[in-house]
């Protein structure tokens, strides 16, 4: 957990791993592998307490996302299952989910893809924060 001003505003954000998906697929990821997506809690004075806004902080997030996806388009070709993961839950976590799935689509070559892609978006359809984030979509 980290505490910083990323917008320069004179408070403090909050940022925090999510540990969903440790143990993911019956512990198919080793610990290291797994994906720690950050999430981002910005102090809203209407509220007032910190709210999940990973969405406002887009830019910041999908700096080194962005870097890692043209890397693994261009160069490795082929990526590992965490590291996919990685990419695919920082781009649903700013509010990008069809642009991270589509990545998932693109270079998922496991043969098992279509469960891989249903077990993550059931485990993001209980995580608080994605249910906050989509809250207009998951709420239909």
């Amino acid at each position: 957990m980290t505490l910083s001003d990323l917008d320069g505003d004179g408070i403090h954000e909050i940022t925090v791993p999510i540990t969903a998906f440790y143990g993911f697929e019956s512990w198919r990821l080793t610990t290291s592998e797994t994906p720690l997506p950050d999430i981002i809690f910005r102090y809203d004075p209407v509220q007032p307490e910190y709210l999940p806004a990973n969405p406002h902080f887009r830019e910041c997030i999908l700096r080194d996302t962005e870097a890692a996806a043209k890397s693994a388009r261009e160069i490795e070709k082929e990526i590992g299952l965490g590291r996919l993961m990685s990419i695919v839950l920082d781009y649903v976590f700013v509010g990008e989910e069809q642009q991270g799935w589509k990545f998932f689509e693109e270079m998922c070559e496991l043969p098992d893809k279509a469960r891989i892609r249903s077990d993550m978006q059931d485990v993001l359809k209980a995580h608080p924060v994605y249910r906050y984030i989509y809250k207009k979509r998951v709420n239909r």
